[in-house]
Order: structure tokens, then sequence, then C-alpha cells
């Protein structure tokens, strides 16, 4: 996770650190196609509930797609 964690910044699109995952390690691009897939989404919930937590309204999470 930290790998991908710092790849955030720098990284455009999905493409693209997938890209990055495959030239660092030896794994099957399926296996690491998922793995990101799973990374990101568990991340993203992560993100919602703190937004949540904090006090933002859902109303401007679903006006910006989070």
């Amino acid at each position: 996770g930290a790998f991908i964690w710092d790849l955030l910044p720098e990284a455009e699109t999905e493409e693209q650190i997938l890209e990055k995952i495959l030239s660092e390690y030896e794994v099957d691009e399926v296996i690491a196609r998922k793995d990101l897939e799973d990374f990101l989404a568990s991340a993203l919930f992560e993100y919602k509930a703190l937004l949540l937590q904090i006090g933002l309204p859902h109303q401007y999470m679903t006006e910006h797609h989070l």
C-alpha cells in the first residue's frame, strides 16, 4: 500500500499506477489490476468516512462525485 500512496501525487490515472507496479514488482497484470482496484476502492471508502466524520455534507460529496 505504501508504494501506491507514494505514487498518488504524481500519477494522473489508474493505468499509470498499474504500469509503475508492474515495472517495480514481478506480478501478474490481472492480479495487480484487481489488487489496485481493491486498494483504491478501500481508500475511497475511508476518505468518504473521514469526510462524513468531520461533518462534510453528503450533498457536497454527491455534487463532487465522491
